[in-house]
């Protein structure tokens, strides 16, 4: 795991490293469902370290990792009851994604082909996992301040349970292997309003949500929302060598997320040096 002197099992360093990468706010934002690597990254990671595995294969597996979770993400049609109006001069707002507990179909998929699972030990992983599937909880996450460590859904358990899920299924243990299909398959129990199967088999291996343009790295560890004032911010300074004591007020105009009461939030309950 990263940080630690010591080695530790595959689930906890996958645990770790996932927490770690989710509280940084330093990850690649992917289009249209933003924050997927905290939650897709560490399992094939940790498990590809325990294989010795190359890094190509290491790639393959992060590569299809991601695509996996956004596929699976695609497939959902999000409830209304995930939106709010935050004004009533404002139209109502939805995020793009209601949880990212879908991810955990994603990490199973990086890592089952870093261990080289069948066809049937990876849909017994993927069945086991989807019941350890956290709640869709992004909206009470925004709504609460001041914000909490879980940020978004917990990064660190989705992996682990990955992991977990797994190395459960080659040791025989089984899973859903009908996860998704059903009238109360994975969808509805994520909250979903209903499944569009066929968008998350469109284009398969001609199209991936990891090509240009889908992808963007951030400039600063914070939301991506914030970035373009920042930008805008710096290059008013620069411009006009304007010192701290020169500034009275400054006002800063944001996307709707800023209406939520996380990005109000002006009270800092945790800080590292």
């Amino acid at each position: 795991a990263i940080g630690l002197k010591t080695k530790t099992g595959a689930p906890v360093a996958s645990f770790i490293n996932a927490e770690l990468f989710n509280a940084l706010d330093f990850d690649v934002l992917f289009q249209p469902f933003g924050h997927i690597t905290p939650y897709v990254l560490s399992p094939p990671i940790a498990l590809g370290e325990v294989g010795n595995i190359s890094g190509q294969s290491l790639v393959m597996a992060v590569i299809l990792a991601h695509e996996v979770a956004q596929r699976v993400a695609s497939g959902l049609v999000l409830s209304d009851r995930f939106s709010k109006t935050l004004r009533q001069d404002l139209p109502r707002i939805q995020l793009p994604i209601h949880g990212y507990g879908m991810t955990i179909i994603g990490a199973v998929a990086g890592a089952s082909k870093v261990m080289g699972l069948s066809k049937e030990q990876t849909e017994n992983a993927m069945g086991i996992a989807g019941y350890c599937c956290p709640v869709p909880g992004i909206m009470k996450f925004t709504e609460t301040v001041p914000c909490s460590m879980t940020k978004f859904s917990p990064a660190g358990w989705i992996s682990q349970a990955a992991v977990n899920a797994c190395l459960l299924a080659k040791e025989g243990y089984t899973g859903d292997r009908n996860l998704f299909e059903g009238e109360f398959g994975f969808w509805k129990m994520l909250g979903g309003q209903g499944w569009n199967h066929e968008y998350v088999v469109k284009g398969l291996g001609e199209f991936w949500y990891m090509a240009k343009g889908m992808m963007a790295y951030k400039r600063y560890p914070c939301c991506g929302a914030l970035h373009g004032a920042i930008d805008i911010l710096q290059g008013i300074i620069k411009r006009f060598s304007i010192r701290p004591q020169d500034v009275i007020e400054v006002n800063v105009v944001l996307n709707l997320l800023a209406e939520l009461p996380l990005w109000k939030n002006n009270k800092i309950n945790f800080t590292a040096s």
